[in-house]
């Protein structure tokens, strides 16, 4: 069995959607143990985007060792996202520019489910540490037999809270015009299921010249103990953050 153990994918720029992708795949190495695959995303004779996948056999290690899994509150106890925006939504002391954002945040529909952890109360939500931890899964049903789908799954959720960790302590000063990942890295270490619940942890410990970065770790209990994966991603906050005065 070969699985998926890095993934390292540069975003290069905006695709069109109205556009087929031509995927060109160069073979960088094919070992016993080890093969990497090198990917490019190509429309109108341009790279959009650029991907090296790493994989290697499965086979035991005498070495294994991880961080324990935090001690938070199992899902069930948690409200979901849509439940925690609607409660929001009903403070009449709720900023208008909070409530503009939440209701477009809620007029979204995504493929995942999410609960936050520590969800912030609305005086939190001025200023808040760069870190966050929620619990996430895909919603509907996936299934053992099909890694790919589950790590593909993944990598879509990772993505989800990477930038906006790294801006939580700045709200109150800062308007944020628009953010895109530059650099995204991803590690698979076990198998996991993304349509289980998986605990997100997220921090950004550095922000500056309109970049930041941000660790995400992901666990998930399991019959030995846990699975789980950790990207590292450069984020660019582009144009940079404006403060409402100008």
């Amino acid at each position: 069995m070969v699985q998926k153990e890095f993934l390292k994918k540069p975003s290069m720029q905006k695709g069109d959607l109205k556009v087929p992708v031509l995927y060109q795949v160069e073979r960088t190495r094919t070992g016993t143990s080890f093969s990497v695959r090198s990917v490019k995303a190509v429309q109108h004779g341009k790279p959009i985007f650029i991907c090296q996948a790493s994989f290697q056999k499965a086979q035991p290690s005498p070495v294994q060792h991880q961080f324990s899994m935090p001690s938070v509150p199992p899902p069930e106890e948690l409200l979901d996202h849509e439940a925690l925006i609607d409660q929001y939504l009903r403070d009449p002391n709720l900023q208008e520019k909070y409530r503009v954002g939440l209701n477009r945040i809620a007029a979204k529909e995504v493929p995942i489910e999410i609960k936050p952890v520590k969800p912030p109360t609305l005086s939190q939500l001025q200023s808040m540490d760069p870190k966050q931890m929620f619990w996430v899964r895909a919603r509907g049903h996936i299934g053992e037999g099909d890694m790919k789908m589950h790590c593909c799954v993944a990598a879509y959720i990772s993505d989800y809270a990477f930038l906006g960790t790294a801006v939580l302590p700045h709200h109150s000063q800062h308007k944020v015009h628009f953010m895109v990942s530059l650099d995204h890295s991803m590690w698979f270490h076990t198998p996991f299921r993304a349509d289980h619940w998986m605990l997100y942890e997220c921090e950004s410990p550095w922000a500056a010249t309109v970049h930041s970065i941000a660790y995400l770790s992901n666990t998930q209990p399991g019959p030995c103990g846990f699975a789980g994966w950790a990207p590292f991603g450069l984020d660019s906050l582009c144009p940079s953050l404006h403060s409402p005065d100008g």
